[in-house]
Parts: structure tokens; sequence; C-alpha cells
């Protein structure tokens, strides 16, 4: 008989009666979810604090050590730029620079020299010994080179003493022949220094100083240049109080130390907290990690391990109170739900920041070059007719403001640079950091090349205002070159390689600016077709040299002749050299062309000394001839072979050739003076150098650029700059050549400024060899001869 159905109510009831089970069991399930995933959520937690606290750490150690780095190299700076310093001016440069705040982890710093070059130092560079001063020290046994101490700030019992010698200590003397060797920065293994009656670990750094103008391209020319160190004393225990590195990490603690060398050994310890061994001891660590860096030719281990109070103990108790409490299931809930967000977010902030560091400068905050490269590939491929400039901007003199006051007062003014810019933009416009001191601003939409033009005076207008460094105003300049878009490239590769091109072009023009000029490039299909075609045109005779006369202004005689080369080109005819010579003077051709022209001078002057006539002829070389040092050799052999006396041939440098080397350019004129080559300074008054800077190289005349001669008449600035220059190289026993003179109103002025020679087309054009002595014969006379001329 089947059971009667129960009513619906009753049903009702009694599955009201199952509830409280279904929910305990829903519970107890969900809190073990729960509680499970809390403890996944937590371990994932903690091993990412403790990564990122690893990684912190370590990045910043290693910044703080490579800092010590600019110290020494700031150090190395002053050495060279100054031929003496004086103890007091190094305590005066050591405290201005904040060698115990800003170079947190330095004790001291000084220089060594090597020990025969110890009394060659200026007046006050070495006082006499004190109780800190060690005595000079008996040569090696071994023959090696000794070194003293001649600097060192501040004074510290257990650090060097002026007069030591570092390589008495086994370690220095390692770190020292790898710093020479390499030319970089070297530490010495692990030192125990003197510390308030104790000892505290430590290292050295070296830093090599070589004799300026001497090469160093192989170990050997290092060794034989070297001169001594820059070197610093380094107590970590300093440096990592200055690290501060919890700062910005969660509530978390973590004991790290830091080993010299690939293992952990006590022997080797350079930084360890007590307290946090003793900790250790009693609690063995959840987690631990080991990390080396290399730095200065060492390498160093970083040990990491987790405190007791690391974890957070609510974490640690939390799946027991889940398990335990179900009424706070939904709270829990909510807090694990909270807790995946914020790695969530955590993630997208990392990924965002991420994706940040790829298109952006760290320093600057600007742009980078991918990042401008990406957006001018945007917008040619989506606009392909839109007109566009890219202005690329090269700070001049920004390596003198590092090599001078330091990396950081550079880096202070790169971060100068975007702010300023930024407020001429339009959100249209982009600025970008390329690298080092080299910005590209992208503008469009541009109308025409005047807008791109104007655009490049107002940046360069920004830039010349005034820089605040610390304490100091620097003011600087900068060359800007513009390529537009379409006219001068269709894609971003392009673009920038013309544009880099046109700023070439305006720095050593010194004009500010310059457009992107297809003749002016040396890489375009045409220059190299010209390169090309001189590389055979010595050899086959289509070089001639024209000379212009050079007029004595006090007795109206010809006395001398600028040699200027020409080319007969089979196709394109006579080939100016401006449209040659820079592309030339930058390629391996400079050399023999400048032999050629060397030969060929010579030889007419030879000539014209075998007619009677004693004409000295000048020519001109590059920047690059004065970085041969094989090139004061084969103007000797010249001479020798056409038997022309040295001083018949002058030679005619630029101010710009000056500053690429100055060290080794000086070395070149001092040769060719020793031969007795008269040397000149030709376009005078367009380059950086001034008369004083001159007067110490072996010059005997200047020439005043005709840009300045050619306007005097009617410009009075270009009068007074003349007639000042005159007068100051004649107080200075210089003789002065006036370039460019095409009136008779020129020529006057010229006279009663008491000039010394003057040429130009007023007098006569640049005419060959023959032709000049026509030109003699009927329109001036030249100096005779005043010794018997050879056979």
């Amino acid at each position: 008989m089947p059971r009667p159905r129960r009513p619906a109510l009753f049903r009702l009831l009694l599955s009201l009666d199952r509830l409280p089970l279904f929910v305990l069991g829903a519970g107890l399930l969900l809190s073990l979810a729960v509680a499970w995933l809390a403890v996944a959520g937590v371990a994932e937690g903690e091993r990412r604090y403790f990564r990122e606290a690893v990684d912190r750490t370590t990045a910043a150690i290693v910044e703080r050590v490579e800092s010590t780095f600019d110290a020494l190299y700031a150090a190395r700076g002053l050495f060279y730029a100054s031929a003496a310093i004086s103890r007091a001016e190094f305590q005066r440069y050591a405290d201005a620079i904040g060698l115990g705040q800003r170079y947190r982890g330095i004790r001291s710093m000084g220089f060594a020299v090597r020990e025969e070059r110890r009394g060659r130092w200026a007046p006050g560079a070495v006082r006499t010994p004190g109780p800190c001063d060690a005595p000079a020290a008996p040569a090696r046994a071994d023959g090696r080179e000794r070194f003293a101490v001649i600097f060192i700030e501040p004074f510290a019992a257990g650090l060097p003493s002026l007069g030591n010698d570092p390589r008495d200590q086994v370690p220095c003397a390692e770190a020292m022949d790898r710093a020479r060797d390499t030319g970089q920065p070297a530490a010495t293994e692990r030192i125990a220094f003197a510390d308030d009656g104790g000892t505290a670990p430590g290292f050295m750094l070296f830093l090599p100083l070589y004799e300026s103008g001497r090469p160093l391209r192989t170990v050997e020319e290092r060794r034989a240049a070297l001169l001594g160190f820059v070197f610093a004393t380094v107590l970590p225990g300093d440096l990592h109080r200055a690290i501060e590195w919890r700062e910005g990490l969660p509530t978390i603690d973590i004991d790290f130390r830091l080993y010299d060398g690939p293992v952990v050994e006590e022997s080797r310890l350079l930084l360890g907290d007590e307290a946090g061994r003793r900790l250790l001891a009693d609690s063995p660590p959840r987690y631990r990690e080991t990390t080396q860096i290399q730095l200065a030719g060492r390498t160093w281990t970083l040990a990491f391990a987790s405190l007791p109070s690391f974890q957070d103990p609510i974490d640690r108790h939390l799946p027991w109170v889940l398990l335990v409490v179900g009424a706070v299931v939904s709270v829990t809930a909510y807090r694990v739900m909270l807790v995946r967000g914020w790695h969530a977010a955590e993630r997208r902030r990392h990924t965002t920041a991420l994706e940040y560091q790829a298109t952006h400068d760290s320093l600057t905050q600007l742009v980078n070059r991918d990042a401008l490269h990406a957006r001018l590939e945007e917008l040619m491929r989506e606009q392909p007719g839109r007109r566009l400039a890219l202005l690329l901007i090269d700070l001049d003199g920004f390596k003198e403001i590092n090599d001078t006051l330091g990396h950081q007062a550079g880096d202070q003014l790169l971060r100068q640079i975007g702010p300023r810019l930024q407020a001429l933009l339009s959100p249209d416009h982009l600025l970008a950091r390329l690298g080092g001191d080299e910005f590209a601003l992208l503008v469009c939409p541009v109308a025409d090349r005047a807008q791109a033009v104007d655009w490049a005076g107002r940046v360069l207008a920004e830039i010349q205002r005034p820089f605040g460094l610390a304490e100091l105003t620097v003011q600087i300049d900068a060359s800007v070159g513009i390529a537009l878009s379409p006219d001068h490239g269709r894609d971003p590769t392009t673009l920038l390689r013309r544009a880099d091109v046109a700023m070439y072009v305006a720095k050593k023009s010194h004009e500010g600016h310059a457009v992107y000029d297809p003749d002016q490039d040396v890489y375009s299909p045409r220059q190299l077709a010209i390169l090309s075609d001189f590389a055979t045109a010595m050899t086959r005779d289509q070089l001639v040299l024209h000379f212009q006369p050079k007029l004595r202004l006090r007795d109206r005689r010809t006395i001398g002749v600028e040699a200027l080369v020409r080319w007969h080109h089979p196709v394109d005819g006579l080939i100016m050299p401006a449209d040659f010579c820079p592309k030339v003077e930058r390629s391996t051709l400079v050399r023999p062309l400048t032999h050629w022209v060397a030969e060929h001078a010579a030889a007419q002057c030879r000539a014209w000394r075998a007619e009677g006539l004693g004409l000295d002829v000048a020519f001109n070389i590059s920047a690059r001839n004065l970085l041969d040092s094989a090139l004061p050799d084969d103007i000797a052999e010249v001479l020798e072979r056409y038997r022309v006396p040295a001083a018949n041939i002058e030679v005619e440098i630029t101010e710009s050739a000056l500053i690429t080397d100055p060290g080794r350019a000086r070395e070149t004129l001092m040769r060719l003076h020793a031969l007795g080559v008269r040397i000149a300074i030709d376009d005078f008054g367009t380059g950086y150098s001034s008369l004083a800077y001159l007067k110490r190289l072996p010059v005997s005349s200047l020439k005043i650029d005709a840009s300045f001669v050619r306007d005097m008449a009617h410009d009075d600035n270009d009068a007074i700059l003349v007639r000042s220059t005159i007068n100051l190289a004649h107080n200075l026993g210089l003789q002065v050549v006036a370039e460019g003179v095409e009136s008779v109103e020129v020529l006057e002025l010229l006279e009663q400024a008491d000039c010394d020679l003057v040429q130009g087309t007023l007098l006569c054009a640049p005419l060959p060899g023959g032709e000049l002595r026509r030109w003699l014969a009927g329109h001036g006379h030249a100096r005779a001869v005043f010794e018997p001329v050879g056979g």
C-alpha cells in the first residue's frame, strides 16, 4: 500500500530543518577553500616581498658603490684640469663636493703618485712631514715602482697617510696593477681598517692617472703612461647607513650580509648585523637567497635571510581562524578578494611601470629614441603627405661640465632641459632624449622650412639661458640639425640620420642650426661618388695648386702666397675646395691630400727661388692632420727633398682644429716649430680660442676671418673687432694677416689699424704658379731671395 503524500507545507518545514546542516557544511567547505587560498596568497606575497627587497637592496648597493666611482672620476678631472693643485685646494674641493655627506661610505680620498714624481708638484702640494706623514720610502728591492700619497682628505687613524706607499699592502698592489692595466676603477679585497679603537671591514678603490697626451690603447702603453692613482677608502658600514633600503617597503624584516668574494665565509664579511645573526641562530629563516654582483673587478656576494618578524602573525593564524569562526566566512572571503585585487593592481602597476621604462628615459623622464621612432613611423604611415620637422639637438660644452663638476652636475643640467623646452610645446609636439647630451624635437605639423628654422631659434634661446647647478650658474650652447619630411626622408631612420648630418654641419659651422643639405652629406650617393673619384685624382694629375698673394702694407711688397688646391674633374670641370675638402677631411684621404699639397707647394717655392723670388708659401692642414704624429716627419722629408728652407713654409690651422685634442695638437705644432716651419691661425674669430691660449702655442701670426674684414667699412662692430684683434696680437708679438680684402675702403682702414699683411680679390684672385709670376711682373714685386739658390 503506497505511502500517502505529505502536504507541501510539511515538506517545506522538513527542508528548513536540514538548512542549518547545509549552511554549516557549505560554510566549512567555504572556510577550508578560503583558508587554502589565504595560505597560498600569503606565501606568494611573502616570496614577492622578499624578492623585491633583495632586488632593491642589491640595486642600492650597486648604485651607491658606483657613486663612489663618480667621486673618483670627478677628482681625476680636477687633477687633469689644473697644472698645479695644492693640498689646501684639494681640501676645499673635498669640502665642496660634500665628501662626507653626498658620498657616504667614502671615509677618505686622495692621490698617490710615483715616488720619483713626488717633488714635481706646485708649491704647497707637499708639506713638511707631520705626525700622519710617512717619510720617503726606499726603492723596492724587486725593482717595481713606488708610489707616495700626496693628498688625502680627511686625515683619520688607520687610513693611508701622506707619504705612504699603498702598494706596501698586498691587496692594494693587486688592485693598483689591475686599475693600471685596464684604465678602470679597481677594488681591493677585504681590508680591516682601524676604527674607534677597533676594526672595521672595508676596501680601497683605485683609479689610474695617466700622463696627458700619451697613447693608452694597449696594456704596455698604459703602464708606460702611468703617473699615479686617485684612491678612496670605503667602509661598507657607512655605505649601508646611507642606503635606507627599508624605505618604501612593507613592514618586513630582512637580514642581509655582504661578503668579499664568490663564497659566503665569515672571514670575508664586509657588512653584517650582529643582532640579526643572534635572531637567526634561534629561529631558522623561512626564506634565504644569495646573489652576486661584479663591481670594480671584484665579485661580491650578498646573502639575504628573513627574520622571525618577517611573517605577519595574523597571516600565520588566519587559516585556523577561518576554520573555527564560520561566522566570519563572508568577511574573510571579502578580505581574500581584497588581497587578490591588491595583487592584481600591483601586477598592473608593475606592467605599466615596465611599459613606461621601455619608452622613457630614466633620467629626464622624456620619451626615448624607440618611442620617437615609433611616433614618426605612425605619423608617416597614417598621414604620408603631412609635413613635419625633426630637430636634433646636441649640447655644446656639456662634456666640460661633466669633466669639471662631475656627472651629478651634468645629470642635474640634463633634467632641466625637458621642462624648459616642454613649456614651448603643444600636445602635438614630442620631445625626446636620444642619449648622452642629445635630444630630439618632433614638430608636427610644420608649414615650411622657415617655421622649422624658427622652432630651432626658440630651442636655442631656451638652452642659452643660464642653468643653476647647486651653488653655480653655468651657460651652454647647442647645435640643432633640421630635417623635414617628406622632403628629406619618408621613413624614421632616414629622417633621423639626415637630421644628424645637419646637426654635425651646424656644430662645425658654429651657426647654431642648419637644415639638411644633400651636398653636405658625406654619405649621400653623390658625395660617395665624389670621394671615390677623388681617390684617383692625385695619381692622374687632376689636382692643381693656385696661389693668392699676401701684400705687406708698410712697403706694398708681395712677400708670400697662400696655396689653395683645385680639382680639374674630367666631367664636372673645376671643383673648388669647399665642395670636396670637408668630405676628404672626414675620410682616410686627408693624409695623402696634405702630403700632395705640401710636396707641390715646396716644389713651386723651389722654382720661384731659382728665379730669384723669395716668396713664402702657406698651406692649410686639418684637425685630423694635427692628430697625425707622422705629419712633422712627412713635411721634414719634403723640405729636405726639395731643399727649401723651413722658414719659407707656413702651415695654417683653424681655431676649431685645436680643440679636438689640445694635447696632441700642441705636440704636433711644437715639432713643426722645431723644424723651423712657421705656424699661423686661420679664420681667427670664428672658433673658441683666445689670444692668451694661442700665446702658449708656437704661433707666429694669425689671420682675421674674412667675414669680419669684408664688412668693416660698413659695420662698426666688425671694425672695432678687427682693430682690437690687431692691437692685442701685436702686444703678444704676433703678425696679423687680414683676409677677404675686396674694397679700397677696407684696405685703407686696415692700413690705419697698422695691419701687417692683407690678401683678397682686390689685390689678386688665386692664380696658377705661372700666371702669378706674370702678375708680379705687372702689378707688384716680390722680395728678392737673400741667400744663393743651390742647383
